[in-house]
């Protein structure tokens, strides 16, 4: 995230400054009550909650801050957000009765939204950490005129930068998988696959990988049939849902060709051979963040066979016998994990 400097260096003062506030400081009573006015876009409120916000301020001061919608209060904080691709923007401005007591500016991307927060909670509980005194002005002296309410110096914002263009995405699953319809049972394999998005269209994502899944029997009479599956697939995903930083929902579209290979063992004459398959798959891929890079996923998907090869075998007493057939419907679900190497 590219923070202002002057604003990182005003942040870890301060933040050093409040977590060394003596155990005998003003009490909750004497500090200003605020009413906080949250304009977030739609985009930028995903990564900003406000109820988070307001705890973790409020868990940093200490004592209760903000006062319900029709509340008195002694000051106004007004929070604007907006977005751009990945970038956002927040506007802070500390207001008593119109009129301005400070203001700050914090920039940052969607993807590095927990630093965002961050940095948003320190400099909101510096912006309202004021005694209640400072915050309203002073009576009227029969002597003397009404003394100026006192006003927070900000140094003036510098231009704004233009937001950063959206980056391209790399990220590595690696899964296992129980698979049905495919082979004549209930199948247990593993699979890898390659998943990217880039700058130009940052909604759209693409896959390209591989299923693997392991020996399966048929048994008869006149001998045994041992099967196996290989699967390509390529995927395209035209948006992302995300809730926060830490989970994120894709839905795919898959096309793939499955090669179902064939041996045959104790019948009269044991042959071997292979079988396409060509499918098209509906899938829901849910990512669940457990580090920086790292994230936990599971993804359920529904295909559609586009042909049904079988494997038969010419019996000398029974006739013609079918010894697999996929089905017309197949199921599939996985769980891995996926690497975004950026």
């Amino acid at each position: 995230m590219r923070l202002r400097v002057n604003v990182w260096v005003r942040i870890l003062v301060w933040s050093a400054l409040l977590s060394a506030r003596p155990a005998h400081a003003e009490s909750s009573g004497q500090m200003v009550r605020v009413a906080l006015r949250w304009h977030v876009e739609p985009r930028a409120a995903e990564c900003l909650p406000p109820e988070i916000v307001q705890r973790r301020v409020e868990a940093q001061l200490g004592r209760p801050v903000f006062v319900t919608e029709g509340d008195a209060s002694d000051v106004t904080l007004k929070l604007d957000a907006h977005s751009e691709e990945s970038a956002l923007r927040v506007e802070l401005e500390l207001q008593h009765a119109g009129e301005s007591l400070g203001s700050r500016s914090l920039a940052g991307t969607s993807d590095e939204c927990a630093k965002l927060v961050d940095s948003l909670v320190v400099v909101i509980a510096l912006l309202v950490d004021v005694p209640r005194a400072n915050a309203e002005p002073a009576p009227p002296r029969r002597t003397e005129p009404p003394q100026a309410l006192p006003t927070v110096r900000v140094t003036p914002p510098r231009a704004a930068k233009p937001p950063p263009r959206a980056s391209n995405h790399l990220a590595l699953n690696a899964r296992a998988i129980v698979a049905s319809g495919l082979l004549p049972g209930a199948a247990l394999g593993f699979g890898l696959d390659a998943r990217a998005s880039f700058g130009f269209a940052p909604t759209l994502a693409w896959r390209l990988g591989g299923d693997y899944l392991p020996l399966d029997r048929v048994s008869t009479e006149g001998g045994q049939l041992r099967l196996s599956a290989l699967s390509w697939q390529l995927g395209l995903s035209p948006w992302e849902f995300a809730s926060g930083s830490a989970l994120r929902v894709r839905p795919w579209g898959l096309v793939s060709a499955a090669m179902i290979a064939a041996r045959g063992q104790g019948f009269a004459e044991n042959r071997s051979g292979y079988r396409w398959l060509p499918a098209l798959s509906l899938s829901a891929s849910a990512e669940w963040q457990l580090a920086r890079r790292l994230w936990l996923n599971a993804e359920p998907a529904l295909g559609f066979a586009l042909a049904r090869p079988s494997f038969v075998y010419d019996d000398p007493v029974a006739g013609q016998q079918t010894l697999s057939r996929p089905n017309f419907l197949l199921f599939s679900a996985s769980l891995g994990l996926t690497w975004q190497f950026f």
